[in-house]
């Protein structure tokens, strides 16, 4: 991985995972995929929604923090009160610091905003600090008030908008820009341009790895998203040719005047601005629907104990799970033995009231149910108040296996109780 020296001495990762447009779940399974591929920087935003999503993914991925690069936004909504989100950002990543914290929109208080940067930054709580989207003006404001100058300026950047200009000006403050949209917005017209097929043929790339290798000797940080591991593979390989002085010349006959996917203006910053700075809400929503989808495997299991199922019951159980029914703890088969020879035959199951609690980054799912349970038990039928417990864990397909099942009596007086943990 090659790095770009950042004008404090931090050093940066070429290359990172851009996560915008992604679910918290994406960004999870898609910061972990870029992990295990060799990513070290992950770019993510308080306004993508997913920030603790990307936090989830590194996690898993078990690599030491000091490893990567992890860099975030501010949204413009929050930017009056800065500090409070610098440490909700924190909160919420399970982080104390991030390496990279940018200014999302150049609009509302982003003055105020860049001071609490600069207050986390000197605690500790910031490694560097970038802009992103902002004009040359508005940087310029920015490095005017300054106590700390930019270390980086995001924007749109790719051979049809190479922003040359702009790279003149910030050369002058060692100010690096990292390339967003840097294939163009998936611009098809742009992959396909003959010179990048052309260039693909002669070094044994795609015209995708001819676009990123042009960013890189441009000078620029590249983060371009995908959740593919074929397509996050093929970005990262880019380190082993290099175009030559002409071939960038000729690349650089692309640029296109006005040739940008992004333009905003007045209107759409008081869009940002209205757009309330309460950036758990996706994620609440993503955990109800992880708890939609654990529930509709508990209700499967359920329905598969009612109609006594056992192809089911292997099928929705891990085959190590025990199950622990009135103090008698048995295997997955011993269950279904139990089941067809009528030994414990659930009859019905009315639900009192339920509960989901998820651990482990959202990979481990209990569920509680407080029922009153009807059921036959060696040849007498019992109704009786009971806690089912089911615990569930998210495989590596992303789906959920049953690892174990107690019923514990509310009235356990008299009962003898074991728990026996799959191996």
């Amino acid at each position: 991985m090659q790095h770009i020296t950042l004008n404090n001495d931090v050093r940066m990762p070429v290359a990172g995972l851009g996560t915008f447009l992604m679910s918290p779940a994406e960004a999870e399974e898609a910061t972990l995929a870029a992990l295990r591929a060799g990513y070290r920087h992950i770019d993510t935003a308080n306004g993508y929604y997913n920030e603790a999503g990307v936090a989830r993914g590194i996690r898993r991925s078990g690599l030491p923090r000091e490893d990567l690069f992890v860099s975030t936004k501010l949204w413009p909504s929050g930017y009056g009160r800065a500090a409070k989100h610098i440490n909700a950002t924190l909160a919420r990543m399970g982080l104390s610091y991030i390496d990279m914290l940018i200014l999302h929109q150049p609009c509302g208080e982003y003055l105020a905003a860049w001071r609490a940067m600069e207050d986390a930054y000197k605690a500790g709580k910031v490694r560097a600090l970038g802009l992103s989207n902002f004009p040359t003006e508005k940087i310029q404001e920015v490095i005017d008030a300054a106590e700390i100058r930019p270390q980086l300026v995001t924007v749109e950047n790719h051979p049809y908008h190479p922003q040359d200009d702009l790279r003149a000006y910030l050369a002058q403050y060692g100010i690096v820009i990292e390339a967003w949209f840097p294939l163009g917005h998936g611009d098809a017209a742009l992959r396909e341009e003959p010179v990048f097929a052309e260039l693909a043929e002669k070094y044994g790339k795609s015209p995708v790895q001819v676009i990123l290798r042009w960013h890189i000797q441009k000078g620029n940080s590249i983060i371009p998203g995908s959740k593919s591991w074929d397509h996050l593979k093929e970005n990262l390989d880019v380190y082993d040719f290099a175009l030559a002085d002409d071939e960038m010349a000729e690349i650089a006959e692309l640029a296109t005047p006005g040739k940008a996917y992004y333009a905003a203006d007045e209107s759409a910053y008081e869009r940002y601005l209205a757009i309330p700075d309460e950036f758990d809400a996706q994620e609440a929503a993503h955990r109800e629907a992880l708890k939609s989808e654990v529930l509709e495997v508990s209700t499967r299991y359920w329905d598969i104990q009612l109609s006594h199922d056992v192809d089911g019951l292997r099928e929705v159980a891990d085959p190590r799970a025990p199950f622990v029914h009135m103090g008698i703890t048995m295997d997955r088969e011993g269950e279904i033995d139990a089941i067809e020879n009528e030994l414990i035959l659930t009859k019905r199951a009315d639900t009192k009231e339920l509960n989901v609690f998820f651990y482990e980054d959202d990979t481990v799912a209990i569920v509680l149910r407080q029922l009153e349970l009807t059921a036959l038990v060696g040849g007498s039928t019992a109704i009786n108040p009971f806690m089912a417990t089911e615990t569930y864990t998210k495989q590596t397909d992303n789906s959920w296996k049953l690892i174990s099942f107690v019923f514990t009596h509310i009235n356990p007086e008299g009962y003898q109780y074991r728990f026996l943990a799959a191996k």
